[in-house]
């Protein structure tokens, strides 16, 4: 799925494709990955396969990349 971007953390990962679509896999305690989506319920708190990232509403997605607003 041409990942171009890989961010790595101590209990989570992140890939990024070349549309700007994000992927997480790891620790998803209190939904930290942004993974949970209605079709899935729940996640569990380790997910081991990549998944979708639903970001936040305020998130604005822009020429395909995500950006967040800054408004101060």
């Amino acid at each position: 799925s041409n990942i171009c971007q890989i961010y790595c953390g101590e209990y989570s990962s992140f890939a990024v494709d070349n549309l700007g679509d994000i992927r997480a896999w790891g620790c998803n305690k209190n939904n930290a990955l942004l993974t949970n989506a209605p079709s899935r319920g729940i996640e569990e708190n380790i997910v081991s396969e990549a998944r979708l990232v639903k970001l936040p509403d305020y998130f604005v997605r822009s020429n395909r990349t995500n950006v967040v607003p800054n408004n101060q």
